[in-house]
């Protein structure tokens, strides 16, 4: 029974994280062109709500750097914002940024960067953000990526979605 349980909880979290932007054909990275950006919040049929706000629900996650560069020993934060544009609550972000491309090395430290989780619910029309701190090592161009996947708490239940952000590039320059 465990077995099921756990194979079925592995599943719709896969399932959650392929809704999370169109990717390209092949082996692709995020930044590519290609990639589109976007949140997966599901539809329910027999949503009891006339507002017509409703109608196009969205949860917008950006990632804001701290600065565009950095030297070399320099540490640099990269926040990643999630609004929430819904007309529902979400509940449980659990923030991840990662570097890009995602088999390349990295530039900064720490190179496997853990996800950052916040035990709150996120109100319609609020805010929600987590920071990263990374200490630039190597010279060079690193592009980041980042998602928030989170509990949607609607009427009829509660499911999960996940929001991509564009990615962006940070350059880091030698001595």
């Amino acid at each position: 029974m465990k077995k099921s349980i756990t194979l079925i909880a592995i599943t719709g979290l896969a399932l959650v994280a392929l809704a999370g932007c169109d990717a390209p054909p092949g082996n692709a990275s995020a930044s590519q062109a290609g990639m589109t950006p976007r949140a997966f919040i599901p539809s329910f049929s027999g949503n009891a709500s006339s507002d017509p706000q409703c109608a196009s629900q969205s949860a917008v996650v950006t990632i804001a750097p701290g600065a565009q560069s950095a030297q070399i020993g320099e540490t640099i934060t990269l926040t990643v914002i999630l609004a929430n544009n819904s007309c529902d609550t979400l509940g449980l972000p659990q923030y991840r940024l990662w570097a890009e491309p995602r088999d390349a090395a990295s530039l900064f430290e720490p190179a496997q960067i853990e996800p950052v989780v916040h035990s709150r619910a996120v109100a319609q029309q609020q805010t929600d953000s987590a920071d990263f701190a990374l200490r630039a090592v190597t010279a060079g161009e690193q592009g980041f990526g980042a998602s928030v996947s989170y509990e949607l708490h609607t009427a009829q239940g509660a499911t999960w979605g996940l929001a991509t952000a564009s990615p962006i590039t940070i350059t880091v320059q030698g001595p």
